[in-house]
This record gives C-alpha cells, sequence and structure tokens, in this order.
C-alpha cells in the first residue's frame, strides 16, 4: 500500500510542477505585437535612450518622432541630430533614410505599448504621445512673452498676433535676439517658427504653461 502511494506521487508532481510553471510563462507573457506601418504611424517620445559612444542616457528624453503615413518623418530635435527625410519598414527593421539616400536600419518591436528600437550604438524606447491635455488650446493662447523653465538663459520667445515672433538668449556672454515667423496648427497641436526652423508638438497646456515634444516648458512673463 505505501509502495503504490509513493508510485502515485511520483506520477503527479511532475505534472503539478509543469501546471505551476504554465502559470508562470502565462503571467510573465508580454504583449508583443508585430512591427508594421499601420501601427507605428504616429507620434512617439523617446523616455528612455542611451548611447554607447558618448555613454549618456538622457540627452534624447523628451523628444518626439512623427512617422507620418505618407512616408515621411520628422522630429522636434535639431536637423543635426537626426536628419532622416522618411521611413519603411523592411525585414522587421524600420529603414530610415537620409537626404544623401543612406539608410539606417533600426531592429525594432512594439511590446506593451512601447517601441524598442537598437542601433550599433545605442538604444531607445518609445511611448505614443498623448495629447489630450492640450487638444482645445488655439493659436490666440500663444500670444505673448513666453520664458524658458530654465530661466532667460535657456531662452524667451515673444509670439505676436500678428504672426511675427522674436527668439532672445544669452550665450557665451552674449544676448542673442532673432526674429520670424509662428504659427499654431490646432489638428497636429503643432507650433513652428522661422526662427532656426524650431517645431514643438505641444503636449501639454496649462493656462501659464506649455511642454512641446522636446521636453522644454515655457512660461507666460506677466
Amino acid at each position: 500500500m505505501r509502495k503504490n502511494l509513493y508510485l502515485i506521487l511520483l506520477a503527479v508532481l511532475p505534472m503539478c510542477f509543469a501546471a505551476c510553471g504554465s502559470d508562470d510563462e502565462e503571467e510573465n507573457e508580454s504583449d508583443t505585437i508585430g512591427l508594421t506601418t499601420s501601427n507605428l504611424i504616429g507620434d512617439w517620445i523617446i523616455i528612455k535612450s542611451y548611447n554607447t559612444i558618448t555613454e549618456r542616457g538622457d540627452q534624447d528624453v523628451g523628444i518626439i518622432w512623427s512617422f507620418n503615413s505618407d512616408g515621411s518623418w520628422k522630429s522636434t530635435a535639431p536637423t543635426w541630430r537626426w536628419d532622416y527625410v522618411s521611413w519603411s519598414i523592411m525585414d522587421g527593421k524600420i529603414q530610415m533614410k537620409r537626404p544623401n539616400g543612406n539608410v539606417e536600419a533600426y531592429t525594432a518591436e512594439i511590446k506593451d505599448g512601447l517601441l524598442y528600437t537598437r542601433l550599433d550604438h545605442g538604444s531607445k524606447v518609445f511611448e505614443r504621445v498623448q495629447l489630450s491635455e492640450s487638444n482645445n488650446i488655439t493659436s490666440d493662447y500663444f500670444v505673448g512673452t513666453w520664458e524658458a523653465s530654465g530661466g532667460s538663459a535657456y531662452g524667451t520667445w515673444i509670439f505676436n498676433s500678428d504672426g511675427s515672433c522674436n527668439f532672445s538668449h544669452y550665450s557665451a556672454g552674449k544676448n542673442y535676439s532673432t526674429d520670424g515667423k509662428w504659427t499654431y496648427t490646432p489638428s497636429t497641436q503643432t507650433l513652428s517658427t522661422t526662427v532656426t526652423n524650431w517645431e514643438w508638438k505641444i503636449t501639454k497646456a496649462t493656462t501659464d504653461e506649455w511642454t512641446g515634444g522636446n521636453g522644454q516648458s515655457y512660461k507666460r512673463v506677466k
């Protein structure tokens, strides 16, 4: 009798461990979806970044990459950072094309709602831009003087109602001032200027402060 009970336990125990292992696998299973054109189109903001050359992990955080449905690409970063002009997907990679025709292929996947990309010199993690906090603002909202959250040394913008603007900042012991034009497009929540082609995707806006896709915030000067 005791021998039979021992044999039964030997037969049952492996199944118990297998069942537990299956439960753990289900709990740890992540929601990974295929990388396709349709699920990549839109605006993605960098939330984590690491560059193996500079050994920095924060310089790109807050920057937005826009994968447009017509195959074009834009970023809220200055063009010296990335000068890609178009994008496509091939062999499970995002093919980023430069003006000279050269292509950089990012290994990428979308998992748990986040976009993970890898290139030879680093990696980035993106999440989709949520613009609901500022979708009711109009051009009138920006008219006035706005100072960067870091103070006047980081720049002050004046947006006038006639579409003209001015950007001033202090650098290396000198004051600089540049005039230009500005526009705001509510449908895309994009603030654009002709001053060195600065452009922001507005991710948040309150009565006296707004934040652009490069992570920089500006406060209204009263």
